[in-house]
């Protein structure tokens, strides 16, 4: 029996198919050490050659490459095994098959040995460590062990793939852009953009809805030679890139709005005349343009008025004869509105307490209110002393006269002397009753609408 290729074939078997170290004189096999030259006992099909040597055949098993093992054969000056014979020589140092016809020297299989006999030590070797068995378990044969329970491998394995599942979905939601929150899911009233109402105009009711919701713009008179009717208010929708739907009601009349509607109006475009605000509820542009976006739309070749200048409205330049650079600029005015509407939110507080200051009407100066609580007083003190006097003769007319010009009297000596003619009363009590209100109580006026900021 070949001891060498048989060790071969246990060390393969034993490292899963690594290779042994070859050095010029050996072949290292772990603690087992055998010449370049041992026998193999496999008998070449080249005539009168014999049996192979262990390094050639070691060789073949660690070059994988033919061009590479027979170039690793002429640098060391070895045999090569003959292309015939490498696959079933393989295949048997593998542990592919049990036999071989080309062995010379009959050789029991591995499988079927338990425990080979030892042969008797010689001189010039040492007892290989491996004649004394070989383990003929595998992982095949251990997971075919009667009675032996492997459920704790599979639920191992279930809990790392679950596990894996896990952080691939946390990975992705990481991704994901997160959708803001709604406070409110409850169908709400759309806001409202206001379109100038001029022909003139780039952009009026006949157009809007195809510039904003499609990104389009179309003239006018495109629009009227196409049949189309200006109407009172269009819905544009459009679709937001969280996945929303959002409507707005686009009109060029304000002036029917009530309160609650005027505080849906979320942008206006400007025309340029500020007589387009005639009759809105905020009629001048500086109040206007504080509570909405305002947006100027005009063409590239045209100069944008003085008046839009002063006003805090944004310019959006449409080309003239371009049609595909309608879209980014209907894209523009959708995030400034995004953007003016997020400030919005954020300064809630101030515009509550503005519009609650406003409805309230401004506060009266405490000067005034001082000055007609003490009017109001000295002029009944001032007549009580007259009465007390027993002047009749001068009349309730002269005494408000004398009253309503009392700040000018120290101005006057000959007004003031005059006083002095029809009643007891001194200058110096209705002096400083004058100086008490600061100034006399302002005449009556018709009262006006006022305008709430």
């Amino acid at each position: 029996m070949s001891e060498a290729l048989l060790a071969l074939r246990a060390h393969l078997k034993a490292t899963t198919g690594q290779a042994p170290i070859i050095t010029e004189t050996e072949v290292i096999m772990g603690d087992v050490r055998y010449p370049v030259s041992a026998d193999t006992g496999y008998m070449s099909t080249r005539e009168n050659e014999g049996n192979y040597p262990l390094g050639t055949v070691a060789l073949l098993v660690r070059e994988k490459k033919a061009s590479g093992y027979i170039n690793e054969c002429a640098d060391r000056g070895w045999t090569t095994v003959v292309q015939g014979d490498r696959k079933d020589l393989l295949n048997y140092v593998n542990g592919e098959s049990t036999t071989s016809e080309r062995l010379s020297i009959p050789l029991h299989p591995l499988v079927e040995a338990t425990r080979a006999p030892a042969p008797a030590p010689r001189e010039e070797e040492e007892l290989p460590v491996f004649e004394e068995g070989w383990s003929l378990n595998d992982r095949n044969t251990t997971l075919l062990v009667p009675g032996a329970d492997f459920s704790f491998a599979i639920e191992m394995f279930d809990r790392a793939i679950q596990k894996e599942k896990e952080s691939k979905r946390r990975a992705a939601e990481s991704l994901r852009p997160k959708r803001p929150k709604i406070e409110d899911d409850r169908p709400r009233e759309p806001d409202i953009i206001v379109v100038p109402n001029a022909m003139t105009s780039i952009i009026t009711m006949l157009n809007a809805k195809d510039f904003l919701e499609s990104g389009k713009y179309v003239s006018n008179a495109d629009k009227r030679r196409e049949g189309s009717r200006k109407e009172s208010q269009v819905v544009v929708e459009r679709a937001r890139p969280d996945g929303r739907t959002l409507k707005y009601r686009v009109l060029d009349n304000p002036t029917r709005l009530d309160d609650k509607e005027w505080s849906r109006v979320v942008a206006v475009f400007a025309h340029g005349p500020d007589w387009q605000f005639k009759g809105w509820k905020y009629a001048k542009p500086v109040d206007l343009f504080q509570r909405t976006l305002g947006v100027h739309l005009k063409f590239d070749d045209e100069q944008t008025a003085p008046t839009i200048k002063s006003w805090n409205v944004h310019v959006l330049t449409l080309s003239k004869t371009k049609r595909h650079l309608d879209h980014p600029v209907a894209f523009d005015f959708w995030r400034l509105l995004d953007d003016f509407l997020s400030k919005r939110k954020a300064a809630a507080p101030f515009f509550s307490s503005s519009s609650s200051s406003a409805r309230a009407g401004p506060p009266a100066a405490k000067g005034s209110a001082s000055s007609s609580s003490s009017s109001k007083h000295h002029h009944h003190h001032h007549h009580h002393r007259r009465r007390e006097g027993g002047s009749s003769s001068t009349s309730s007319s002269k005494h408000r006269e004398g009253v309503s010009s009392s700040t000018s009297s120290s101005k006057h000596p000959h007004h003031h002397h005059r006083r002095r003619e029809g009643a007891p009363t001194s200058s110096k009590q209705h002096r400083e009753g004058t100086r008490s209100s600061g100034r006399p109580p302002p005449p009556k006026k018709k009262p006006t609408p006022r305008e709430v900021p």
